[in-house]
């Protein structure tokens, strides 16, 4: 690493960078690790040449061909796409409204990524240099470059694409609980100016009456007064209610006043749509159980999970939190 960041060092506009490491149960970091090959290839490849082993000779063969350039861009844009996506399914307030929009969008982007990905320092078509072999220059360096090498290039972006789009469709399917998902989403969108889908207002009906909930019968007459109620303060003040969420929050409000809409809305705000709290909890608990503090109770583990992730020291008065545990039981530390 030494040799890499003095040929940083040297060569101009070259912005200092580190390579990542990538983890196998962090998948964001592999945008990273790419992103941080990328935009240090040249350096890469200077300290390939500079060291005169076996080892780095090796791998100076595979990285300086055009295969590899081509392969590095490529999945570099097309892991950018997916990092976004993830970025926007990792953040605590999202709703279901957004996920489709968010879904169909990055596969929209991910099919129709170009893929002259190299920039305009690769020519279009192989060429023959002065020596008669098939090479140009990117970036200061020679790049190998054949025909075979651009067709296996272009084929196994394709696949990598094909198999990408493949697996968030098979993943987010629009199941039967994406569809009531949606029709929820759909007859609380403040922003709906015509009439409700009766197709979206036949879906959440059955399903509140597959749950048991009384007076379902009646919800379609109930959700067209809400919808109304709902327009009025809309245009009286948009900026209280301005998403899904923002309408579900009004119809638990009014729960008394329109009964089987207040619990459609209640069961709408309580859908797992994300797993980041899970996830982020899974996380804080490993930073708080460690190997040196192995012998926590149940009910401490507890305690300072919840204070972490509430997040509320601002509110605690340490001193009153020191005299209660040092009044709890006589403790060695203060004697």
């Amino acid at each position: 690493m030494t040799a890499f960041e003095s040929i940083q060092e040297v060569i101009e506009g070259v912005e200092k960078s580190r390579f990542k490491q990538v983890f196998a149960t962090r998948w964001l970091s592999f945008e990273g690790s790419v992103h941080a090959v990328v935009r240090n290839y040249s350096s890469l490849i200077s300290v390939f040449l500079e060291e005169n082993s076996a080892k780095a000779l090796s791998l100076y063969k595979p990285v300086s061909t055009y295969k590899f350039l081509f392969c590095a861009h490529f999945l570099s844009d097309v892991l950018k796409q997916l990092c976004f996506l993830s970025k926007m399914y990792q953040k605590s307030d999202l709703d279901f409204s957004q996920v489709n929009p968010l879904l169909s969008s990055t596969i929209v982007v991910l099919e129709n990524l170009s893929y002259s990905k190299c920039g305009s320092c690769c020519p279009s078509e192989p060429m023959l240099d002065s020596d008669g072999l098939y090479t140009f220059q990117f970036k200061g360096h020679t790049i190998r470059d054949r025909a075979q090498q651009r067709k296996e290039a272009v084929s196994s972006c394709e696949a990598f694409v094909d198999h990408t789009v493949s697996n968030l469709k098979e993943r987010f399917s629009d199941g039967k609980d994406a569809k009531i998902m949606s029709a929820m989403c759909a007859v609380l969108n403040p922003s709906l100016d015509g009439q409700l889908s009766s197709d979206d207002v036949t879906t959440v009906g059955d399903y509140l009456s597959s749950c048991g909930i009384k007076d379902s019968a009646c919800f379609a007459q109930e959700l067209s007064s809400f919808n109304g109620y709902v327009k009025v303060q809309v245009n009286k003040n948009s900026e209280s209610v301005n998403s899904v969420k923002d309408v579900a929050q009004l119809g638990l409000k009014l729960l008394d006043i329109f009964p089987v809409v207040g619990i459609m809305c209640k069961r709408f705000l309580t859908l797992a749509v994300s797993t980041v709290d899970c996830e982020s909890g899974f996380s804080r608990q490993n930073l708080i159980k460690t190997c040196q503090r192995n012998r926590l109770k149940e009910k401490t583990l507890d305690n300072l999970f919840r204070i972490s992730m509430d997040d509320q020291r601002e509110n605690i008065d340490f001193d009153n939190v020191f005299k209660v545990w040092a009044g709890v039981k006589p403790r060695r530390i203060l004697n």
